[in-house]
């Protein structure tokens, strides 16, 4: 029963991760599991655009379709690549500053 409650937990601990990685990528780990997620993704639908055997015009169509939605993509995991960095790079500023108003040791001899 134990055994089963701490797999249930670090189960639930794994997909609250997942979840934040989603909504709030963090580091370059973050970023690439999303960019495989968005290969993963154009792959499928370029399967299924494949599989319906469209006429030409279609085909055109819903692969230009593809490529937007991809783009779109791209571009927000961009933005917020921008802005994970950014807030990484006050994070390191203020923990520098913090370190310098501390008091010196002073050493008595």
């Amino acid at each position: 029963a134990d055994y089963n409650a701490l797999l249930e937990s670090r189960q639930a601990a794994r997909d609250e991760r997942n979840a934040n990685v989603r909504y709030q990528p963090r580091t370059q780990r973050d970023f690439d599991q999303l960019y495989a997620e968005v290969e993963s993704w154009r792959i499928a639908r370029l399967a299924a655009i494949k599989a319906q055997n469209l006429p030409e015009a279609e085909h055109r169509v819903a692969m230009q379709a593809l490529l937007e939605e991809e783009t779109s993509m791209l571009a927000t995991l961009d933005t917020h690549k921008g802005i994970s960095k950014a807030n990484a790079k006050e994070q390191r500023v203020l923990k520098t500053i913090q370190g310098m108003g501390k008091p010196l040791p002073v050493q008595t001899s």
